[in-house]
């Protein structure tokens, strides 16, 4: 069953990750297909890691999360099945052009739960190579194990490093109501060194990406818990910043800092998960 996958166009090749049980047994493999046939352009591989002690296990490992392209590297997240523990998140990276696995990474190596499923995006890659990821409810400690967390990841020496992190000083209670910041999927504003996060309780995060333990601001949606991740837009009325939830109402960055505008208002009784609320010449 593959879903969400990534175009390289100047490879012309497009990877899918595709889940299939055979005889009893479970399976995940990345898959790398001529965009143009659909033929094979390499021999897929099984997904497999290992992380102090944790196996990556095919059958609860769920990529939600879409896949992306970073400094030629397919990178891929999995989350689980609505919530059937026991899981783990995972982080994993693939040579494009070999498919060899580069780097692994478990958001709760030694706790639980950490899955990556942003509603569906994929994670947002700056100019440098920087990997940020949003991480659902789960353990946290701050070294091994970063649930409700926004982290900040780079390839180096064939592993994956956390380069920053922030996570919202109420994790716990996020936690508790299954409120975590995870839903929507991270957002680089263009032009800016911020980035823009969410969660289910509706809340609005926008973080310096130089340093994503200081929280730059928050701002609270009227329109309830948000299940899609914010899109930005330079219209004619200048750069803004669209984000959907249950009733929905846009974030107009202003400098540093974001402000509510109540000219773009809807009322959305739908979860609407993988979507992205703006359409061009409508």
């Amino acid at each position: 069953m593959p879903r969400l996958a990534v175009i390289d166009a100047a490879a012309g090749a497009i990877y899918v990750l595709a889940r299939t049980k055979e005889n009893g047994a479970y399976f995940q493999r990345l898959h790398k297909l001529d965009l143009k046939s659909g033929k094979k352009l390499h021999p897929p591989v099984e997904i497999q890691a290992s992380v102090q002690g944790v196996a990556f296990d095919a059958r609860a490992g769920n990529q939600r999360a879409a896949l992306a392209l970073a400094q030629g590297n397919i990178v891929i997240a999995w989350a689980s099945h609505e919530d059937i523990k026991p899981y783990h998140g995972w982080v994993m990276a693939y040579d494009a052009a070999t498919l060899r696995q580069t780097a692994v990474f478990c958001t709760t190596p030694t706790g639980s739960l950490g899955g990556i499923w942003q509603s569906g995006r994929g994670p947002a890659v700056d100019s440098s190579g920087a990997i940020y990821f949003e991480v659902g409810n789960g353990s946290w400690d701050g070294t091994n194990n970063f649930g409700t967390s926004v982290l900040k990841l780079r390839i180096e020496n064939k592993q994956f490093k956390v380069e920053d992190s922030f996570t919202p000083p109420d994790y716990e209670s996020l936690n508790q109501r299954d409120a975590d910041l995870g839903s929507t999927g991270p957002l680089l504003v263009p032009g800016t060194n911020l980035l823009l996060c969410g969660n289910k309780t509706g809340e609005l995060f926008l973080l310096d990406t130089g340093k994503l333990s200081h929280l730059t601001q928050s701002v609270q949606l009227k329109g309830g818990r948000i299940l899609a991740g914010p899109v930005y837009w330079d219209g004619p009325a200048g750069p803004s910043i669209y984000q959907e939830a249950h009733c929905g109402e846009p974030v107009v960055p202003v400098g540093r800092r974001c402000v509510k505008d109540d000219r773009w208002l809807r009322s959305d009784a739908s979860d609407p998960e993988g979507a992205d609320p703006l359409a061009a010449e409508g």
